[in-house]
């Protein structure tokens, strides 16, 4: 029987990459787990249509890639990936042509009719080109990341240019690099000085794309970095408390003026206690938890460097999801809101927001709290700097060491949090 949404939605990742029907061709692969478990839609048909009769052809099966499974932008439901392969399966029939080539077919003829690609065109070829290969390993990048991409070309630099500015009239000989530092000055004026320099560097990759398709010349970026685009600005570091100021912190937080909800305590807590991204830490789900191996797994999907992470359970760690399974067990997340909209854990943003109700803004942020461990438990507690990089996720050694270094460092890192956590909790950490 094909599957419903339902049973695409609970569906779990394995050790091994599986697929399941769906009906008509149309299959649901779901990654494994080392992959980051994600879901994504692929069409099957055997081509040519009628087999070895024809013409003496042999027929072969050819896989054709939809795009992945979920709600929201660049997502397919089932009705959706259902209708698009419907239509690829029409065209190949139509055209006598092997349904793999029916997005290169559309992409050419939207290349035909615009004659020169125009800048809209280029962006989100670019945006498509980092979504799949734009990330370490030839992966796609992180979704945070493709979306402050796309954010900035689509609020920043197609406004400014225009959609359907040809892409050859922004070549450096042609006006573009005085167009392109008209681009940032104008957001300099702004007072975002950092900004300017990171939509620059997103422009420069999107016109090198460009320059390798031949749509501009080689040689002819406009936007590459030369002293007139680099700035004065000096990048500000989240802040952050220093050991001796922790006792203090931890009777604000157990205090909670802010009134806050239980679940959000706890996540201020988890964060101390693993010091992980808050993006890595809200959408954690109780299937990730291995209570056998005593091990966090957070999803290479979540992970800045796009590999799964392994975070040791301590036993504070352990008593602490405790009090949150009768607050949030019964849901997928273990950082569930009940006020969710759009997202079934808390937001991303939330930490930060209860930290400066707590009256520590500008002297403590989500993200600051990752330098904590990383000073104090080394002049505090005596453990090696490498060791608590790698607990972080953070790349150790140069270049050659990264690719031939696999070592994780387990047990030394499960003592490091086993000693990190007791030294919390004689700080007045309360689980």
């Amino acid at each position: 029987m094909p599957l419903g949404d339902s049973d695409v939605r609970a569906l779990k990742p394995t050790d091994t990459r599986y697929n399941k029907g769906v009906g008509g061709g149309l299959y649901i692969w779901v990654e494994a787990k080392k992959r980051g478990g994600g879901k994504s839609f692929y069409g099957k048909m055997y081509y040519p249509k009628g087999g070895t009769g024809k013409k003496g052809v042999k027929q072969k099966q050819v896989w054709v890639c939809l795009g992945l499974y979920g709600r929201g932008e660049d997502r397919l439901s089932i009705s959706e990936a259902k209708d698009e392969w419907d239509k690829i399966k029409r065209w190949s029939v139509d055209n006598e042509r092997p349904p793999n080539e029916y997005k290169k077919e559309i992409r050419k003829s939207q290349f035909d009719e615009l004659k020169s690609p125009n800048l809209k065109f280029a962006c989100e070829t670019y945006l498509e080109w980092v979504s799949t290969y734009g990330g370490k390993n030839n992966q796609g990048v992180a979704s945070t990341t493709f979306k402050d991409y796309k954010n900035k070309l689509l609020n920043d630099v197609i406004p400014f240019f225009g959609a359907d500015t040809p892409i050859k009239s922004l070549a450096w000989d042609r006006g573009g690099r005085e167009k392109v530092l008209a681009l940032q000055d104008k957001i300099k004026k702004r007072g975002a000085l950092n900004h300017s320099t990171k939509v620059l560097g997103v422009l420069k990759n999107a016109f090198d794309l460009a320059e390798d398709k031949g749509w501009i010349p080689r040689g002819q970026n406009p936007a590459v970095f030369k002293k007139a685009t680099r700035t004065t600005h000096k990048v500000k570091h989240n802040p952050s408390l220093k050991w001796d100021e922790i006792p203090v912190f931890l009777r604000d937080l157990d205090e909670n003026k802010p009134d806050a909800t239980h679940v959000m305590i706890c996540t201020i807590k988890f964060l101390l206690m693993t010091f992980v991204r808050v993006g890595s830490l809200v959408p954690m789900r109780w299937d990730e938890l291995n209570y056998k191996e005593n091990l966090w797994v957070i999803p290479a999907e979540r992970m800045k460097n796009r590999e799964e992470h392994l975070v040791p359970l301590t036993n504070p760690i352990k008593d602490l999801l405790d009090d949150l399974r009768r607050w949030s067990g019964d849901e997928e997340y273990v950082f569930a809101s009940v006020r969710g909209r759009s997202k079934q854990h808390i937001n991303a943003g939330s930490p930060n927001q209860h930290l400066i109700r707590m009256g520590y803004k500008n002297r403590l942020t989500a993200h600051g709290i990752r330098s904590i461990p990383l000073t104090a438990g080394q002049e505090r507690l005596g453990f090696s700097y490498e060791i608590i990089q790698r607990q972080m996720a953070h790349a150790v050694g140069d270049k050659i060491r990264q690719a031939y270094d696999r070592s994780e460092m387990l047990d030394e890192r499960r003592e490091f949090m086993r000693v990190w956590c007791d030294a919390l909790v004689e700080q007045g950490l309360k689980v």
